[in-house]
């Protein structure tokens, strides 16, 4: 037996053990977690064989542990999960009625939960939210929920506690009904087939924990986002043909100082009745909106380029570095230096 891989984070001093009776290709998973904050597996090989609680192999695992909380009970020198993006467990459940989970203090990771058949009940902030087929619902950190299987019903779903990249909720925008979670309904049966499809990769892949697993877990659930944030534009009114013209155009020319006037010119609108329309049906100001789309922008080039920030903040219409950095620190929380050096290649 040995210890295959693990995580944890740099907090916490009591650990908490809940053991996940999976067992696949000879590899037991022991899932932890410190104050009940954040997720992180420990993955031990033994032989696949049926047993119970008190079978070597999870005392073993039990006693792993808690070496390594007595070995360091702050953990100091780990790596702090709530900081790195990553998809922390998963799983597939199927529950009869009686099953239930409750959270009064939420999480510091994101909950997703897909359903793909009969019916689960959420409560978030005491707001009652009944799961059908196509039903996603992601739950935001340290946000108090509660789940269960409804009456008379077996609940089948898929699960992941995660730590998403800084952007992600920027650039997807999935409907949030209330603060706190977002909740969206996939009727598409193809689609619905489709996110089955990449959660059963996402479970084996974690599973099999070969190289490069994180990174091809991360992108499968990007992948799984992506198609609800697709699936939630098909929900909504289609935007004002001018508006689209409007949107285009400014993708199309970061760099240039486009102002409402002018762009109010293009569409024969007053820069007002402009302004009004635009923010009633994209959601936000046109100065916001060339802001976040300049900002992402930036994002990608810090990320795949190695081109200076003075650069980039050229390219983007900032003659004032200082003012591009600020901008991008209010939008994604840390400096341009701070999110390449996150994001640079390991």
């Amino acid at each position: 037996m040995f210890l295959k891989e693990f995580y944890f984070r740099n907090s916490g001093s009591f650990l908490h053990w809940i053991f996940h009776d999976i067992i696949h290709n000879n590899i037991i998973i022991f899932c932890g977690q410190l104050d009940d904050i954040a997720w992180f597996p420990l993955v031990v090989s033994y032989p696949a064989v049926p047993f119970g609680a008190s079978h070597p192999a999870v005392l073993a695992g039990y006693a792993l542990a808690f070496a390594l909380a007595a070995h360091d009970r702050t953990f100091q020198g780990g790596v702090n999960v709530t900081q790195v993006p990553a998809v922390l467990v998963s799983g597939y459940y199927r529950q009869p009625y009686g099953y239930k989970t409750l959270r009064s203090e939420g999480r510091a990771d994101w909950l997703l939960v897909y359903t793909v058949s009969g019916q689960g009940i959420f409560e978030v902030k005491g707001i009652r939210k009944q799961c059908r087929e196509g039903d996603v619902i992601i739950i935001k950190p340290h946000m108090p929920h509660n789940y269960e299987t409804a009456s008379e019903s077996v609940w089948e779903f898929y699960w992941c506690h995660f730590i998403p990249p800084s952007d992600w909720f920027h650039i997807y925008a999935l409907p949030e009904p209330a603060a706190g979670f977002y909740s969206l309904n996939v009727a598409n049966l193809s689609i619905q087939r489709r996110l089955s499809r990449v959660f059963r990769h996402l479970i084996n892949d974690q599973l099999a924990a070969e190289p490069f697993h994180h990174e091809l877990v991360l992108n499968q659930l990007e992948q799984i986002l992506i198609l609800f944030a697709r699936e939630s534009k098909r929900h909504t009114v289609p935007l004002d043909p001018r508006l689209v013209k409007i949107l285009e155009k400014m993708r199309l020319h970061l760099g240039e100082p486009l102002s409402v006037e002018q762009l109010a010119r293009e569409v024969a609108l007053s820069s007002s009745r402009l302004s009004h329309l635009f923010k009633k049906q994209v959601g936000d100001t046109i100065k916001n909106t060339m802001t976040k789309l300049r900002m992402r922008q930036a994002a990608l080039l810090l990320r795949y380029t190695s081109k200076p920030i003075s650069e980039i903040a050229g390219e983007l219409g900032y003659d004032n570095a200082f003012y591009f950095t600020r901008k991008f620190s209010q939008l994604y929380g840390m400096p341009p230096s701070g999110y390449r050096k996150k994001h640079a290649p390991q």
